[in-house]
């Protein structure tokens, strides 16, 4: 449990808001259904260079509680880019936890000041191998 709390606070480190890191990008806040934590997340994302992000996001459902951190590398100019990310998950609910790597490969349409769709795989890495998942999110950067 340590190790999931030190890695969020980290990230979330990360994402803090300055002057400098606004400047290269919107920011965005969206709702990820199936995606990084199997069921649903709420990501915020901030940018950390002009076509890189870090994002952040949680999960919670009555037996089971998730979070998603990741790195995201777009590819392209404009409203339309290709997103490649990877990160790291971790769910836990019932008897058990689960702790994977995660990647992203997808599309995202955002708007600065407006509408955010992204659609990807996301793929689970772990010790038992790779695991083929997708995911749509839906919000508004800023």
């Amino acid at each position: 449990m340590r190790v999931i709390f030190c890695a969020v606070a980290m990230l979330a480190c990360l994402a803090a808001p300055s002057d400098a890191q606004t400047e290269d990008g919107p920011q965005a806040a969206y709702v990820e259904v199936g995606g990084s934590t199997m069921f649903y997340s709420l990501n915020a994302e901030q940018p950390l260079a002009p076509n890189r992000t870090v994002r952040i996001g949680a999960m919670l459902l009555p037996h089971l509680i998730g979070a998603t951190t990741s790195i995201n590398q777009l590819v392209g100019r404009g409203e339309h880019r290709v997103v490649l990310g990877l990160g790291l998950m971790f769910v836990r609910g019932g008897d058990g936890q689960l702790s994977a790597g995660t990647a992203t490969i997808g599309y995202r349409h955002m708007r600065r000041e407006g509408s955010f769709f992204q659609f990807a795989a996301t793929p689970f890495i772990t010790t038992r191998g790779v695991h083929r998942y997708l995911g749509v999110s839906f919000g508004k950067s800023y």
